[in-house]
């Protein structure tokens, strides 16, 4: 019995059509897959504040020995704006003696 040459190319774009459409089912069922419940969305923040904390306390607190090390000039930059926030400047100095608040 002899195949018809036409039979595998039509049977090709058959699987090729049926591929498509699941694809596009796929892409449009995308966004219902998505919702999520209020936990997983309070889990996923607690998740990502977590790891902002891990990060700034490993760049700003965690001890690399006393040599120089990549997060020496973000250190220096926080303590300098520490000790600016923490200390009057002269003329703020000079405004509370005014005051009488500053001896």
């Amino acid at each position: 019995m002899k195949y018809d040459s036409e039979l595998p190319a039509a049977s090709k774009e058959i699987k090729r059509q049926a591929q498509i459409e699941k694809y596009r089912r796929r892409v449009e069922n995308i966004e219902s897959k998505r919702v999520q419940s209020p936990f997983i969305k309070r889990y996923n923040a607690g998740v990502y504040a977590l790891s902002f904390a891990i990060a700034v306390y490993s760049i700003l607190y965690i001890d690399f020995g006393p040599e120089e090390h990549c997060f020496s000039g973000i250190r220096r930059w926080v303590d300098q704006k520490k000790r600016e926030f923490w200390t009057l400047s002269d003329e703020e100095k000079k405004e509370l003696k005014q005051q009488g608040k500053l001896r």
